[in-house]
């Protein structure tokens, strides 16, 4: 159960967004793998009754989450509490992780991924390997047509963090 602190009170949104699935899930849990200042691993319900674990980045407006099914990644999701948009739809964005842009770089290419939106949180549905680059990522970026948000990630915590979205995996059924 969070507690509702300023500090943590966005985040407490993006998890409620995460965790409450469209459909209702009746064996589904939300488990903390670790939890640290402005970062987080979690499993909990995703899709169609399954689980997912989550690696949350988090700060008091934005947040990064990447989430991953038992053997592959699934998607990179932005919140800044500052976006409202309307409806669902796809748009371009680019993503970065540390200094390597998924997809290829973006000075050469306008942003090229697609990312579906949902009132202040952007979904990337992504099949790259991101462990090796998260570990050596200070910052997590996405680029829109007319902004960009990032939010800084603590390097030094990242194994840490990787061993825990390991084990979150693992556990997957």
């Amino acid at each position: 159960m969070l507690i509702l602190t300023p500090i943590r009170s966005f985040a407490a949104i993006i998890a409620l967004n995460i965790t409450v699935p469209s459909k209702p899930v009746e064996s589904a849990l939300k488990r903390d793998w670790w939890r640290t200042h402005g970062a987080a691993v979690v499993e909990h319900p995703y899709g169609d009754g399954g689980t997912a674990c989550s690696l949350f980045f988090y700060s008091k407006e934005h947040a990064a989450v990447v989430t991953w099914e038992k053997v592959s990644i699934r998607e990179i999701s932005f919140y800044d509490s500052n976006w409202r948009f309307q409806g669902v739809y796809s748009i371009p964005v680019a993503v970065r992780l540390g200094e390597t842009w998924l997809g290829g770089p973006v000075h050469r290419n306008p942003p090229h991924l697609k990312a579906s939106t949902e009132r202040g949180r952007l979904s990337i549905p992504t099949n790259e390997p991101v462990e090796s680059l998260l570990r050596n990522a200070e910052r997590i970026t996405v680029q829109l047509a007319d902004r960009e948000m990032s939010i800084d990630v603590d390097r030094h915590k990242m194994p840490r963090l990787l061993r825990a979205v390991n084990h979150c995996r693992a556990a997957l059924k």
